[in-house]
């Protein structure tokens, strides 16, 4: 076995982590969520346990695979996402893992978790302790997201999908519009144009028209976590226009 510190997805065959052992639950936690965890969940890469690394040194030998020997879940550091919901509708953190490993094996696309999901990042991605916005790009296009190349490109797709006028909501046809926001309080360097302004609240509006949130980047964990698209209700922005855009997109 051949072992390395960077993934591929294209090469990497099962990536290791040690659980979560401040709570006791039905599935096993991985201790952080990283960025290689969430690439690996993203590509369908099985995730072991360290009782499945002692389990191979103990036999000698690749063993059959039990329970205790797979992670099934990523931590989020949003509470309600950690709690183990009765209804498959209800979005959770909880065997995420194991959804989109499903998602993967059961689809000869294996990079379609945001199909034909259309990201603007705004801002500047330099505070000390945030996501690096090269990370989160990475994330986004093994999501299966595209990411706009500027505000223009992204407001130009946006008035394009604004004349087709026809409803446009996540789950249906069509291409669903995310700004992506990193933690700048100050329209500034918020990274979001006053253009935008305008084109985003004509959109809003007429809602049937176009899908569209603006959230900030821990958004894009969460969804990873739990294997689905969430709403933006729990990622509002900080800045006072991503504010009142975010309000007028939960129709407030």
């Amino acid at each position: 076995m051949n072992v390395s510190d960077s993934f591929h997805p294209k090469s990497t065959t099962l990536c290791i982590s040690s659980l979560d052992k401040r709570t006791e639950t039905i599935d096993n936690v991985a201790n952080l969520r990283t960025l290689k965890l969430m690439r690996a969940a993203l590509s369908g890469v099985p995730i072991m346990t360290m009782s499945w690394v002692s389990t191979c040194l103990e036999r000698k030998e690749i063993p059959s695979l039990e329970f205790n020997h797979i992670v099934h879940t990523l931590r989020s550091k949003n509470d309600e996402l950690m709690i183990v919901k009765d209804s498959m509708d209800s979005p959770s953190a909880r065997f995420g893992v194991v959804r989109l490993g499903s998602k993967s094996h059961n689809s000869k696309k294996t990079k379609n978790f945001m199909d034909k999901h259309l990201v603007l990042m705004c801002g500047q991605f330099k505070s000390p302790g945030y996501p690096k916005k090269v990370d989160i790009q990475l994330l986004l296009k093994e999501s299966g997201a595209v990411v706009s190349s500027s505000p223009s490109d992204f407001i130009k797709a946006m008035k394009n999908e604004i004349k087709k006028q026809q409803p446009n909501h996540f789950g249906n046809p069509g291409i669903a519009f995310i700004i992506l926001c990193d933690d700048s309080s100050s329209d500034s360097t918020s990274g979001i144009p006053k253009e935008m302004k305008t084109v985003l609240e004509s959109a809003i509006a007429d809602g049937d028209k176009l899908s569209f949130i603006i959230v900030t980047s821990y958004w894009l964990f969460d969804c990873i976590s739990c294997g689905a698209i969430l709403s933006c209700d729990k990622y509002e922005p900080l800045s006072p226009l991503g504010k009142t855009l975010w309000r007028k997109s939960m129709n407030e």
